[in-house]
């Protein structure tokens, strides 16, 4: 048995209009997906370089403060030497 299906043209003519409209709004949100992909991977690049550019920075930070700490050393104990000269000095300048 088969069956003849009648649908009205107008009803068909909005069903068509319906499945265009549809159809456009299906390709606008797929480029609408698509943009926000490619957003994305432009954040996560700009994150991991800012990653970078904060990992590099920690270095530079821990090989100041290795110059500073190591800098004082040096200038206490040279402080040190300067104050043992003024002390022996003192004998000969009376």
């Amino acid at each position: 048995m088969s069956g003849i299906v009648q649908i009205k043209k107008d009803d068909w003519e909005a069903f068509m209009k319906d499945n265009d409209e549809l159809m456009q709004r299906c390709e606008m949100l797929i480029k609408k997906i698509q943009d926000l992909e490619e957003r994305n991977r432009n954040l996560e690049e700009k994150l991991q370089e800012k990653d970078r550019d904060f990992l590099r920075l920690r270095e530079v930070e821990e090989s100041l403060k290795r110059n500073l700490e190591e800098t004082t050393t040096v200038i206490q104990r040279r402080r040190a030497l300067v104050a043992d000269l003024l002390k022996e000095s003192e004998g000969l300048t009376q």
